[in-house]
Parts: structure tokens; C-alpha cells; sequence
């Protein structure tokens, strides 16, 4: 699906239904569901939330190419360098099958 939002156009293959649907172009983002991020110890974390639950509630993660935004008990994301690509994963072992932008 094509997606229109804040001026840019994405392509997803996840549901975003907060997003307004618009014909094929060539996108500005591409977001797409991918499968948990298994091994967090090969990412180098520069902002870490506490294990007590405490704030802050975003762990941000600098890996090869890209930035994880983890989110406590949710839904994590990849970021690429170049912000053209945006990986959704689920943290509990299932692939992302909707995420919410916004």
C-alpha cells in the first residue's frame, strides 16, 4: 500500500490505516513488518530505560546501519541512516503485522 503523511509518501507492506491511501509512486519511506530483533547485545545502546519500568520508556540502540528505538512491550523499530526505511518489529517472537505512525 501507498500511504500520504506530513508531505511525504510511503510505501508499507503493514496496514496503516491512520494514514491517508493514495495511488503508486515512488515512496520517500518504505516501512515494512520484520521478524524480533533476537541478539540487542550487537547494538551499542546510547540511551537505556531502566529494568524497573522507570522513565524513560525509549531505549535507543546504534547498530550497523541503522538505529533501534525500543520501546518497553511493544512494538521496536529500526530506523536506516538514511531515514528512508523504517523495519517494525514485534519484541515477543512475532512478525510485526501493524505499527502505528504518527
Amino acid at each position: 500500500m501507498h500511504y500520504r503523511a506530513y508531505g511525504v509518501t510511503v510505501a508499507s507492506d503493514v496496514p496503516l490505516p491512520e494514514l491517508e491511501t493514495i495511488e503508486p509512486r515512488p515512496p520517500d519511506l518504505v516501512v515494512v513488518g520484520g521478524p524480533d530483533v533476537a541478539d540487542r547485545s550487537a547494538w551499542r545502546w546510547v540511551a537505556r530505560r531502566p529494568d524497573d519500568g522507570a522513565a524513560p520508556w525509549l531505549s535507543v540502540g546504534v547498530g550497523d546501519g541503522a538505529r533501534l528505538l525500543a520501546f518497553g512491550g511493544g512494538i521496536d523499530f529500526t530506523v536506516s541512516d538514511d531515514l528512508a526505511t523504517i523495519v517494525c518489529h514485534r519484541n515477543d517472537g512475532i512478525a510485526a503485522r501493524r505499527c502505528v505512525i504518527c
